[in-house]
Order: structure tokens, then C-alpha cells, then sequence
């Protein structure tokens, strides 16, 4: 495996969430089987991210700063269209039995471009 790969993770960061997620994984392990499965899903979905996203150089998203606002402001209009209503706002759209609210995701993604555009 390439050594390059692990130098750009901070395991400072890193380790105390991982224990921090075990601590509650093991939790809900205790309370409900299908909640901690669906987290183990979501466990192993955030870890390939945090993995991508630490490889990649983040002035590159200055380059696609207005490709970036394209995206997000398309996938917060997509509300209208096919948004589900849940505690009296819209704010989620169901994928695949998933509910994703695209205006969390968008907010780093805002941050960098706005930053590095």
C-alpha cells in the first residue's frame, strides 16, 4: 500500500471520532439491531469519504467554484419538485430508501468555492 496515501490523514482527528463512534455503535447495538446495521452503512459510506476528500487537493475546488454553485443551488431548487415534508419544513429528498438534506452536504462545499474562487 502507498505510505503517500497515510500521510495526508490526521489521526489526531480521526481516532477520537472512530471511539467516539464505537462507544455509540456499541450503544445502539444494545438497543436496536436494524438502527445499528443502518449505522455501520453509514459508518463505512463516511469513512471512504473522509478518505477520498483527504486526498484530494482542496484548491481544485476553486477551479470548479461555479460548477460547485451550479449543483447545490440545482439540488436545494430539486426541493420543490420531489422534497418530502418532515417536522413542517422541506428539506429532504428520499434516494434509494435514503433521506439525504442536500443543504448539509452543500455547506463545505460552499465554503471552499466561495473561499477559493
Amino acid at each position: 500500500m502507498n505510505n503517500y496515501l497515510f500521510k495526508r490523514i490526521d489521526f489526531g482527528f480521526l481516532i477520537p471520532a472512530l471511539i467516539l463512534v464505537g462507544i455509540s455503535l456499541a450503544t445502539l447495538n444494545s438497543l436496536d439491531i436494524s438502527l445499528f446495521k443502518q449505522q455501520v452503512i453509514y459508518l463505512v459510506v463516511s469513512l471512504i469519504a473522509y478518505f477520498v476528500f483527504t486526498n484530494i487537493d482542496y484548491r481544485l475546488f476553486g477551479y470548479f467554484a461555479k460548477y460547485i454553485y451550479i449543483v447545490i443551488i440545482s439540488s436545494l431548487l430539486l426541493l420543490f419538485l420531489i422534497g418530502f415534508e418532515a417536522k413542517g419544513a422541506v428539506r429532504w429528498i428520499d434516494i434509494f430508501g435514503v433521506s439525504i438534506q442536500f443543504s448539509e452536504i452543500g455547506k463545505p462545499f460552499f465554503i471552499i468555492a466561495y473561499l477559493l474562487r
